[in-house]
This record gives structure tokens, sequence and C-alpha cells, in this order.
């Protein structure tokens, strides 16, 4: 039982670790109940969009794709946070035209920035599936190459010569020797070569 509350303890610090900037900024003593209402509301919108990447995605692709799948509501909170944040800093209180211009900027460098993240994670999804078909297509060549030797042993093993006698070794096949010849055939298939 104390092993549970030992990793509940571990748990929140390591969330407190990892939004330590976020929690230090708004630890102040006097804060207004506007203020503390929306620091509130802006944890909330933190969290989803933590949530929203994290949940679901075992794995990279997985996650990727519910990006591609999300990302209009990801849009949609990060417009709300930025609408939130300057009035959260107290720079709510300057001209609208240059709050909006601010929000604008923000609002573009946002978008254009999970739309670069999207882009590097296709390419990286389109290249993850390009070198699982090569490993697949290599690994089909391996198991087809394998059942072939072992035909190819299984009727070397059943011949016999003349005189009743298994062939000798000398007259078997050496593979040593097509070492010597250049690199081997896995290196050949793969355009690996030994040097």
């Amino acid at each position: 039982m104390g092993s549970i509350s030992e990793e509940m303890v571990k748990k929140q610090e390591d969330q407190a670790a990892s939004f330590s900037w976020w929690w230090d900024s708004h630890n102040r003593p006097n804060q207004s109940q506007w203020l503390e209402a929306t620091l509130s509301e802006l944890n909330q919108k933190t969290k989803l969009m933590l949530n929203i990447i994290e949940e679901d995605g075992d794995s990279f692709a997985k996650r990727a794709e519910m990006l591609f799948k999300r990302k209009p509501k990801a849009h949609k909170d990060v417009r709300g946070l930025l609408q939130v944040v300057p009035f959260a800093h107290g720079e709510g209180v300057e001209s609208d035209g240059n709050v909006g211009g601010k929000d604008k900027m923000l609002d573009e460098k946002s978008s254009e920035l999970i739309d670069e993240n999207m882009q590097q994670q296709a390419e990286l999804i389109r290249r993850n599936k390009k070198k699982s078909e090569t490993i697949e297509r290599l690994l089909s060549q391996v198991h087809r190459l394998t059942d072939e030797n072992r035909i190819l042993r299984s009727h070397l093993g059943s011949h016999k010569d003349g005189n009743d006698h298994t062939i000798t070794r000398q007259n078997k096949p050496q593979f040593s020797r097509s070492k010597s010849k250049g690199p081997s055939f896995l290196g050949r298939l793969t355009g690996c070569t030994e040097t």
C-alpha cells in the first residue's frame, strides 16, 4: 500500500517538474479571482491538449495519424490559449490594434509550427513504412532461401555414390570459397559489401 502512495507522489512530482515553468509563473500570493479563473481555464486547456496528443497513441504512427485527425481541435485550443495569455500577463491593457496584431501573428506562427510538425511526422511515417516494406521483402527472401537450402541439403544427404557410401566432405560444395570471390550473398542482396 505504501508503494501506491509513493508512485502517486512520484507521478505528481514528475508532472510538477514538467510544468515547473508554468506553475512558477502563476504562484503569486495576491492574485485576482479573474486571474485565478483564467489560469485554471488555461491549465485545463493545456491538460486537454496534452491528453489529445497522448491518448490512444501507443505507437508513433498512431499518434501522428491522431494528430492529423485532431488538428482542427488543436488549432481551436491554441487560438483560445492565445486569446487568454496576453490578459494573464497584463498585456491586455494595450491598444486593441496592437493586441489584435499580436494575436494574429501568434496565431499564424502557431499554425505554421503545427503544419511544419505535421509535415515532418508525415515524412517520418512515409520513411518508416518504406523501411518496413524493405525489411518485409528481405525477410521473405531470407525465408525462401532458407527453405531452398534445407531442401537442397536434404537431397544432398539422401544421394549416395556407387559404393553405397555417403558423399564425402570433399565433394560437397564449400560455402567458404564464395567469400574469397567477393561479398556474401546477403551483402550483394542488400547492397552492403564487406571491406
